[in-house]
């Protein structure tokens, strides 16, 4: 059993009644969508990174490491953090779907 069916067994059993507003539950579900892509820019190439900032019209941006010939991007992350908007905030999870994600664990840039 998972902890949403305990917690739904839960506020049954002690007759609890949610409070949150729809905009509270919204706030949560982007958390919860924070906490999975929160390194996104990391696993998709850099050529999907470009097409991301080309389609919504955004400065595309690297970062350099001081030392050594690193860089790295926040451009899809940064993009997801300032929607409040909830259409455009799907929106753009349907485009970081579409984009070519590299790798699902570490930082190794093979593809799945």
């Amino acid at each position: 059993m998972n902890i949403r069916e305990k917690m739904e067994k839960f506020n049954k059993r002690w007759s609890v009644v949610s409070t949150e507003s729809y905009e509270e539950s919204f706030q949560k579900f982007k958390t919860r969508i924070f906490n999975i892509l929160k390194d996104i820019d990391n696993h998709v190439t850099e050529e999907s990174i470009t097409l991301f900032c080309q389609y919504f019209g955004i400065e595309e941006k690297w970062h350099r490491q001081t030392y050594g010939d690193y860089s790295w991007s926040t451009n899809i992350i940064d993009k997801l953090l300032e929607k409040n908007d909830e259409k455009e905030f799907y929106r753009i999870i349907e485009v970081i779907l579409s984009l070519d994600i590299t790798s699902t664990i570490g930082y190794h840039r093979e593809y799945i």
